[in-house]
Protein backbone atom coordinates (compact mmCIF):
# COMPACT_ATOMS: atom_id res chain seq x y z
CA UNK A 1 0.00 0.00 0.00
CA UNK A 2 1.21 3.47 -0.96
CA UNK A 3 1.98 6.03 1.91
CA UNK A 4 2.20 4.15 4.41
CA UNK A 5 5.20 5.16 5.93
CA UNK A 6 3.54 8.83 6.09
CA UNK A 7 0.07 7.83 7.05
CA UNK A 8 1.71 5.66 9.82
CA UNK A 9 3.68 8.72 11.52
CA UNK A 10 -0.23 10.83 11.20
CA UNK A 11 -1.82 8.12 12.99
CA UNK A 12 1.58 8.01 15.65
CA UNK A 13 1.34 12.02 16.27
CA UNK A 14 -2.47 11.90 16.98
CA UNK A 15 -2.37 9.43 19.34
CA UNK A 16 0.64 10.90 20.81
CA UNK A 17 -1.61 14.32 20.89
CA UNK A 18 -4.77 12.62 22.25
CA UNK A 19 -2.58 11.10 24.91
CA UNK A 20 -1.08 13.83 26.36
CA UNK A 21 -4.49 15.13 26.45
CA UNK A 22 -6.11 12.91 28.74
CA UNK A 23 -2.96 13.03 30.82
CA UNK A 24 -3.36 17.31 31.06
CA UNK A 25 -6.81 16.33 31.94
CA UNK A 26 -6.17 13.80 34.17
CA UNK A 27 -7.94 10.68 32.84
CA UNK A 28 -6.46 7.98 34.61
CA UNK A 29 -7.48 5.53 31.61
CA UNK A 30 -9.99 5.01 28.58
CA UNK A 31 -12.96 3.59 30.55
CA UNK A 32 -12.99 7.24 32.36
CA UNK A 33 -12.51 9.06 28.94
CA UNK A 34 -15.55 6.48 28.17
CA UNK A 35 -17.54 8.08 30.91
CA UNK A 36 -17.30 5.39 33.46
CA UNK A 37 -15.91 4.81 36.61
CA UNK A 38 -13.43 1.85 36.40
CA UNK A 39 -12.95 -1.03 33.56
CA UNK A 40 -15.51 -2.83 36.13
CA UNK A 41 -17.78 -0.21 35.97
CA UNK A 42 -17.35 -0.60 32.00
CA UNK A 43 -17.91 -4.60 32.03
CA UNK A 44 -21.00 -4.51 34.30
CA UNK A 45 -22.94 -1.84 32.22
CA UNK A 46 -21.45 -2.20 28.41
CA UNK A 47 -21.85 0.48 26.01
CA UNK A 48 -20.84 2.09 22.74
CA UNK A 49 -17.64 2.81 22.66
CA UNK A 50 -14.86 -0.13 22.34
CA UNK A 51 -12.03 0.08 24.63
CA UNK A 52 -9.65 -1.33 22.15
CA UNK A 53 -10.15 1.09 19.80
CA UNK A 54 -9.44 3.54 21.81
CA UNK A 55 -6.69 2.20 23.52
CA UNK A 56 -5.21 1.64 19.50
CA UNK A 57 -5.19 5.74 19.50
CA UNK A 58 -3.61 6.57 22.58
CA UNK A 59 -0.72 4.32 22.27
CA UNK A 60 -0.04 5.33 18.66
CA UNK A 61 -0.13 1.80 17.48
CA UNK A 62 -3.35 2.06 15.17
CA UNK A 63 -2.48 0.08 11.80
CA UNK A 64 -4.88 0.86 8.58
CA UNK A 65 -5.57 -2.91 8.42
CA UNK A 66 -6.70 -3.18 11.69
CA UNK A 67 -8.58 0.54 11.92
CA UNK A 68 -8.50 2.03 8.70
CA UNK A 69 -9.60 5.21 9.39
CA UNK A 70 -8.13 5.10 12.73
CA UNK A 71 -11.58 5.99 14.48
CA UNK A 72 -15.06 6.90 13.09
CA UNK A 73 -17.07 9.99 13.77
CA UNK A 74 -18.39 8.14 16.64
CA UNK A 75 -15.01 8.49 18.60
CA UNK A 76 -14.42 11.95 16.65
CA UNK A 77 -17.07 13.11 18.60
CA UNK A 78 -16.36 11.67 21.83
CA UNK A 79 -12.59 12.31 21.90
CA UNK A 80 -13.34 15.97 20.75
CA UNK A 81 -15.65 16.47 23.48
CA UNK A 82 -14.07 14.68 26.40
CA UNK A 83 -10.83 16.04 25.49
CA UNK A 84 -11.95 19.87 24.81
CA UNK A 85 -10.27 19.94 21.34
CA UNK A 86 -11.81 23.27 19.90
CA UNK A 87 -11.69 21.56 16.38
CA UNK A 88 -10.84 18.80 14.82
CA UNK A 89 -8.18 20.20 13.05
CA UNK A 90 -6.59 20.41 15.92
CA UNK A 91 -7.44 16.73 16.99
CA UNK A 92 -5.96 15.54 13.74
CA UNK A 93 -3.14 17.73 13.13
CA UNK A 94 -2.48 19.99 16.25
CA UNK A 95 -2.05 23.48 16.24
CA UNK A 96 0.18 25.27 14.22
CA UNK A 97 3.33 25.30 16.02
CA UNK A 98 2.65 21.73 16.65
CA UNK A 99 2.34 21.48 13.20
CA UNK A 100 5.94 23.07 12.31
CA UNK A 101 7.41 20.76 14.90
CA UNK A 102 6.79 17.64 13.21
CA UNK A 103 6.45 18.82 9.83
CA UNK A 104 10.25 17.84 9.08
CA UNK A 105 9.77 14.16 10.20
CA UNK A 106 6.41 13.96 7.52
CA UNK A 107 8.57 15.75 5.11
CA UNK A 108 10.65 12.41 5.21
CA UNK A 109 8.10 10.50 5.53
CA UNK A 110 6.40 11.31 2.50
CA UNK A 111 10.09 11.23 0.44
CA UNK A 112 10.49 7.77 1.77
CA UNK A 113 6.85 7.18 0.36
CA UNK A 114 7.22 8.54 -3.20
CA UNK A 115 10.69 6.70 -3.67
CA UNK A 116 8.17 3.94 -3.78
CA UNK A 117 5.87 5.25 -6.02
CA UNK A 118 6.37 4.39 -9.53
CA UNK A 119 4.87 7.66 -11.04
CA UNK A 120 7.00 10.02 -8.60
CA UNK A 121 10.06 7.25 -7.97
CA UNK A 122 12.12 9.09 -10.93
CA UNK A 123 12.20 12.41 -10.00
CA UNK A 124 13.13 11.94 -5.97
CA UNK A 125 16.11 9.46 -6.98
CA UNK A 126 17.56 12.13 -8.96
CA UNK A 127 16.80 14.73 -6.95
CA UNK A 128 18.45 12.11 -3.84
CA UNK A 129 21.24 11.80 -6.27
CA UNK A 130 22.08 15.88 -5.97
CA UNK A 131 21.06 16.18 -2.46
CA UNK A 132 20.76 14.65 0.86
CA UNK A 133 17.22 14.73 2.43
CA UNK A 134 17.59 17.45 5.24
CA UNK A 135 19.69 19.74 2.66
CA UNK A 136 16.15 19.52 0.58
CA UNK A 137 13.78 20.33 3.53
CA UNK A 138 15.39 22.89 4.29
CA UNK A 139 15.27 24.73 1.04
CA UNK A 140 11.37 24.17 0.69
CA UNK A 141 10.55 24.42 4.51
CA UNK A 142 8.63 26.90 4.82
CA UNK A 143 6.95 26.86 1.23
CA UNK A 144 6.00 22.67 2.38
CA UNK A 145 4.76 24.04 5.87
CA UNK A 146 2.27 26.17 4.49
CA UNK A 147 1.13 24.00 1.91
CA UNK A 148 0.85 20.99 3.60
CA UNK A 149 -1.17 22.85 6.15
CA UNK A 150 -3.41 24.15 3.71
CA UNK A 151 -3.73 21.09 2.33
CA UNK A 152 -5.22 19.57 5.98
CA UNK A 153 -7.31 22.56 5.96
CA UNK A 154 -9.04 21.76 2.75
CA UNK A 155 -7.70 25.41 1.30
CA UNK A 156 -5.93 24.32 -1.78
CA UNK A 157 -8.55 24.45 -4.55
CA UNK A 158 -6.91 22.50 -7.10
CA UNK A 159 -6.77 19.66 -4.70
CA UNK A 160 -10.48 20.18 -3.74
CA UNK A 161 -12.51 18.45 -6.77
CA UNK A 162 -9.79 15.86 -7.53
CA UNK A 163 -11.59 12.61 -8.21
CA UNK A 164 -10.68 9.38 -6.64
CA UNK A 165 -11.36 6.81 -9.27
CA UNK A 166 -13.30 4.20 -6.75
CA UNK A 167 -14.00 0.43 -8.56
CA UNK A 168 -17.94 0.67 -7.14
CA UNK A 169 -20.29 0.86 -10.32
CA UNK A 170 -23.61 3.24 -10.22
CA UNK A 171 -25.97 3.56 -13.19
CA UNK A 172 -23.12 2.22 -15.60
CA UNK A 173 -20.35 4.64 -14.76
CA UNK A 174 -17.35 4.63 -12.08
CA UNK A 175 -18.35 6.54 -9.28
CA UNK A 176 -16.34 9.23 -8.26
CA UNK A 177 -15.76 10.96 -5.29
CA UNK A 178 -13.82 14.51 -3.81
CA UNK A 179 -11.20 14.44 -1.03
CA UNK A 180 -12.67 13.41 2.07
CA UNK A 181 -13.11 16.37 4.79
CA UNK A 182 -14.59 16.01 8.08
CA UNK A 183 -16.84 18.99 9.33
CA UNK A 184 -15.07 22.41 9.59
CA UNK A 185 -12.90 21.65 6.42
CA UNK A 186 -10.43 19.32 7.89
CA UNK A 187 -9.22 16.61 6.14
CA UNK A 188 -9.83 13.46 8.15
CA UNK A 189 -8.36 10.48 7.69
CA UNK A 190 -10.62 8.61 5.65
CA UNK A 191 -8.74 7.25 2.54
CA UNK A 192 -6.20 9.12 3.66
CA UNK A 193 -3.33 6.50 1.77
CA UNK A 194 -5.14 7.98 -1.44
CA UNK A 195 -5.36 11.21 -0.13
CA UNK A 196 -1.69 11.51 0.95
CA UNK A 197 -0.67 10.01 -2.62
CA UNK A 198 -2.78 12.92 -4.59
CA UNK A 199 -1.42 15.30 -2.32
CA UNK A 200 2.33 14.09 -3.41
CA UNK A 201 1.55 13.42 -7.13
CA UNK A 202 0.39 17.23 -7.35
CA UNK A 203 1.47 19.18 -4.54
CA UNK A 204 4.42 18.15 -3.59
CA UNK A 205 6.73 16.82 -6.46
CA UNK A 206 5.34 20.33 -7.96
CA UNK A 207 7.20 22.13 -5.58
CA UNK A 208 10.53 19.57 -5.85
CA UNK A 209 11.07 20.06 -9.17
CA UNK A 210 10.42 24.30 -9.55
CA UNK A 211 12.28 25.01 -6.13
CA UNK A 212 14.80 22.09 -5.82
CA UNK A 213 15.23 20.44 -8.99
CA UNK A 214 15.32 23.08 -11.66
CA UNK A 215 17.88 24.98 -9.90
CA UNK A 216 20.03 22.43 -9.42
CA UNK A 217 20.42 21.70 -12.95
CA UNK A 218 20.71 25.00 -14.32
CA UNK A 219 24.02 25.29 -12.33
CA UNK A 220 25.30 23.00 -14.91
Amino acid sequence: MLYEKTSKYIYFKTGERIRKKMNSLKFEDVYQLMGYESQKDYDKKGGNFNESVILLITNGTARYKENRYLFTSEYHELLKEKLRFATYHDMFWGNEDEFKEYSEELFYCLIEDMKEDKELQSNIFSLLEMKEKEEIYEEVRSLFIDNFWQFTLGNLSDLNKIDIVSTEKKFGNTRQEELVHTLEETLSFNKLNKNLEIYASRELRKMLIVSVLIPELSKD
